[in-house]
């Protein structure tokens, strides 16, 4: 994951306060970041291992840690949590559906079905602050030039109503597609799942570094931008 924030790089003590952020939250950003560092080092100096004692303590003790996968939810439970499903007889998505659910096959075939030059497809994910703060820009920078966008996330469906609120606080205009967790729910993080996703429409993409990453698809559907960062997509568009 590549995480930056105020232009200070990641040290022990950032990664401490990122993931116990991660742990206790479905989403972040990099402000609760910076706050919670700056508590933590005002504190530190004057209670010590208490302050830490205590902070683990409320890590142990959120609800959230707790909280269980999709799968991991009775069937009644579940529906509330479940994206709208995109049928292959539909050719085109309607941007008043927020989510919907993806997988492989049917990402080609919508890819077959949009006829512009150049067709991108970002995987971003609330894990990484960085990814959140920079789709939207991307997005309407691509749909300015009359291009073809496809937003992909790994979270759990757990996490769709978070993404839903994304998705109108940033006036994206496109739906977010979710991961299909019965088919790449191969472990909790979100890495993997994408790892595991891109696997099956790429041979070799295998160097997949984080969020965001990036697929630039041509009007023929051939892959032929990978491992690129925002900067080369801004280039196409």
């Amino acid at each position: 994951m590549f995480y930056k924030a105020q232009n200070w790089c990641i040290k022990p003590f950032d990664l401490f306060v990122l993931t116990s952020l991660l742990i206790v939250r479905n989403n972040i950003s990099v402000f609760d970041v910076v706050i919670v560092k700056k508590l933590l080092m005002r504190l530190l100096p004057f209670s010590g291992f208490f302050v830490i004692a205590c902070f683990i303590f409320m890590l142990l003790t959120s609800c959230s840690i707790l909280a269980p996968d999709y799968l991991d939810m009775s069937p009644s439970k579940r529906e509330s949590f479940k994206p709208d499903t995109l049928g292959f007889n539909n050719n085109t998505w309607s941007s008043d559906t927020l989510i919907y659910s993806i997988d492989s096959e049917l990402l080609l075939n919508m890819l077959e079905n949009a006829e512009t030059e150049n067709k991108v497809v970002i995987f971003f994910n609330f894990m990484c602050p960085f990814s959140i703060e920079k789709v939207p820009g991307l997005v309407h920078k691509i749909q300015a030039k009359e291009g073809t966008v496809i937003l992909i996330a790994s979270d759990d469906w757990t996490t769709k109503f978070h993404y839903e609120k994304y998705r109108r606080k940033e006036n994206l205009g496109t739906s977010i597609f979710m991961l299909d967790v019965n088919r790449y729910a191969v472990s909790r993080n979100p890495l993997k799942r994408m790892i595991k996703f891109i696997g099956e429409i790429c041979d070799d993409c295998e160097d997949v570094a984080g969020f965001p990453s990036f697929l630039v698809f041509d009007k023929h559907n051939k892959i032929i931008m990978k491992h690129l960062d925002e900067e080369d997509v801004e280039k196409l568009f």
